[in-house]
C-alpha cells in the first residue's frame, strides 16, 4: 500500500480502497495486518551492485468474458530481501494460473509466501535473482496468461 502511494503519478488510479487501508491497518481487528483476499506473494534473494532498493509497481487489466478486471502487480527488493505481490479482485470461478509454465519456472528462484499453506517455507530459494533478470521477474505478472477457470 505504501510503495503504491510513494511511486504513483499525480492522478493515478490507486489498487487499494479507502476501506482496504482501513481494515489492514486496524490493529483491533482480527485478521489486521494480514494480505487482503486475493493476494500472492513470493519471496527472492536479490544480488545487485547497482542499487540498494528498487520497485517497481504495475496496474494490470484484465479482459474475460465476465468483464475487465484490474490487478496490481508489485516488485521489489532492499538489499538481498526481495519480494513479489499480486493482488486481484478475482472473479467468481478464476484463480491465479500457478500450474502455468511461466510461474513454474520461477519455482527454485521464488518461495511462495501467501496464501499460506501448511508447508514450510525453503530459505533461501535455490537460486539467487540479478539485474539480468529483473524485467524477466515483472513480465511474469504484466505478460501472458495470468489466470484459469476453477473446474466447477
Amino acid at each position: 500500500m505504501i510503495l503504491e502511494r510513494g511511486a504513483s503519478e499525480p492522478n493515478a488510479r490507486h489498487f487499494y480502497t479507502d476501506q482496504e487501508r482501513r481494515h489492514f491497518a486496524d490493529v483491533a481487528y482480527d485478521g489486521a495486518l494480514e494480505p487482503l483476499d486475493g493476494s500472492y506473494i513470493w519471496l527472492f534473494e536479490y544480488r545487485t551492485r547497482r542499487w540498494a532498493a528498487r520497485s517497481n509497481v504495475a496496474n494490470i487489466n484484465l479482459d474475460l468474458e465476465e468483464g475487465s478486471f484490474h490487478f496490481q502487480g508489485i516488485t521489489g527488493y532492499v538489499g538481498r530481501f526481495g519480494f513479489q505481490i499480486l493482488l486481484g479482485r478475482w472473479p467468481a470461478g478464476v484463480t491465479l494460473a500457478l500450474q502455468a509454465a511461466k510461474y513454474r519456472e520461477w519455482e527454485d528462484a521464488t518461495v511462495l509466501l501467501w496464501p499460506a499453506n501448511d508447508q514450510p517455507i525453503g530459505w533461501p530459494p535455490r537460486y539467487c535473482l540479478h539485474d539480468a533478470v529483473y524485467d524477466s521477474l515483472l513480465d511474469r505478472l504484466t505478460k501472458g496468461t495470468l489466470v484459469q477457470r476453477r473446474r466447477r
